[in-house]
């Protein structure tokens, strides 16, 4: 599918999704107790928040932008990054899940703990069990690392502020996934996505 009106060179660069789109416009409108009665045209611009709605992918339109790059050999995605699938993550029996972003699925496998090889080139035990912890709190640390890297939260003597609102923590050993639940997973990553577009 190839879009040549509003969504012209448009394309999510996680998923590929190039039908439908939710954008941050601006508009003029006329409202009355009972809602809206009409409003001007929408307008946005390559700045303008957008996500993704197959896969919730999210950042500014220009990310999403499709750009000629003779270089690349044909079309290139303005932005390199290929977003992992959004968090929580969890361990159901040998497979790491989450939720599906594109709705079809109650869940969807991301990886799966290797319980033998012919070889023997398994971890054992114990180590798989933390290897388990690790990988499902790999996005929920993603989101603490870009919290940071924007300055949007603050980590200082077992507490950690974001917004306003300060939420115990123990430093000395962090539970990243208890902190962005108590935050709220699509509240931090909103908050990165807006830091993203200024």
């Amino acid at each position: 599918m190839t879009n040549t009106n509003c969504l012209e060179n448009i394309k999510c660069p996680s998923c590929g999704n190039e039908e439908s789109f939710r954008i941050a416009a601006k508009t003029m409108a006329t409202v009355t107790d009972d809602g809206v009665e009409d409003h001007t045209e929408m307008e946005w611009d390559d700045d303008s928040y957008a996500d993704c709605t197959k896969c919730c992918w999210h950042g500014a339109l220009k990310d999403f932008t499709v750009r000629s790059d003779p270089g690349a050999g044909g079309e290139a995605l303005a932005a390199n990054h290929v977003s992992y699938t959004p968090g929580p993550w969890a361990c159901d029996l040998d497979y790491i899940v989450a939720a599906d972003p594109n709705g079809r699925h109650p869940d969807i496998y991301i990886a799966e703990i290797a319980e033998s090889d012919e070889e023997g080139r398994v971890a054992s035990h114990e180590q798989q069990l933390a290897n388990r912890q690790l990988i499902t709190a790999a996005p929920a640390q993603a989101l603490m690392l870009d919290l940071s890297r924007y300055g949007l939260i603050s980590l200082a003597d077992g507490d950690a502020e974001f917004n306003g609102t300060v939420y115990a923590f123990d430093h000395m050993q962090p539970d990243w996934e208890a902190l962005i639940d108590a935050i709220g997973w699509d509240t931090a990553r909103t908050a990165i996505a807006k830091a993203t577009a200024e």
